[in-house]
């Protein structure tokens, strides 16, 4: 007896489930009447698996939007400065000025705005490993490349960010004018890079919601065909089976 095919499509009734114990009870049901009377542990193995991967995925899940969208509320306030910087002509000494000065009070924050900011960096990462140690190949495309991306914007704050924002608020004798100024834009231009990062991010995301939704309603769609030809074939009309439908 086949089993593995109609495991798959029993997964499509999961979705969107309640936690009551009736819920519960019926896909119990629903697992067992897809595989033999012996087999039925199994079974309860595989419900168990499902439910705690979905649960824990959600919150997985939740965890990276949550960090991602806490630095793109940080760098949207930055882009105030930053667009002027990078794109007004000419760059007057007012921009500079105010440049210099949002940094420097941003430089300057209390420690526990620079601890929130980096426990935020350990949460996105911590929540990407754990939905990549799941190793499916969902896993591996879209969390792979949204750990990627991440770590991209992380190692661009530290060595590109940060040495820009030392220039600019505690620059060395030889540094002048001319040198704070040309790391307030290269300040600017990696903060647009990370926020492409983070918007990479969102989209795999997205990408990886939307394959799952679309998966299940392709399951749903063939677990509906599956339980119409089984009505015809208790009526007493011939079921291909599933090497005749291969074949075809």
């Amino acid at each position: 007896m086949n089993t593995v095919p109609r495991v798959g499509l029993v997964t499509a009734n999961f979705y969107g489930a309640t936690p009551s114990a009736a819920a519960h009870d019926v896909k119990i049901a629903s697992i067992r009447d897809c595989y033999d009377p012996y087999a039925s542990t199994s079974a309860e193995r595989y419900l168990r698996v499902y439910y705690h991967t979905l649960h824990t995925m959600g919150f997985r899940h939740a965890a990276v939007l949550s960090s991602v969208s806490f630095f793109l509320g940080i760098l949207f306030i930055c882009f105030n400065v930053d667009h002027k910087v990078l794109y007004a002509a000419p760059l007057t000494d007012k921009i500079v000025d105010d440049g210099f000065e949002f940094y420097t009070t941003f430089y300057n924050a209390p420690r526990a705005v620079k601890g929130l900011l980096h426990a935020m960096m350990g949460l996105g990462i911590l929540s990407l490993v754990a939905k990549l140690h799941k190793w499916d190949e969902s896993a591996l495309f879209f969390d792979g490349s949204s750990l990627a991306a991440f770590m991209f914007g992380i190692i661009l704050y530290a060595s590109v960010v940060i040495p820009a924002l030392r220039i600019i608020v505690s620059p060395l004798e030889t540094d002048g004018r001319k040198e704070r100024t040309e790391s307030l834009r290269i300040l600017a231009a990696a903060n647009t890079l990370i926020v492409i990062c983070l918007v990479g991010v969102l989209a795999m995301q997205g990408g990886q919601e939307y394959a799952r939704r679309y998966e299940e309603r392709e399951l749903r769609r063939v677990q509906e065909q599956e339980r119409k030809e089984a009505a015809a074939g208790k009526d007493g009309a011939p079921v291909a089976s599933a090497e005749e439908k291969k074949n075809q």
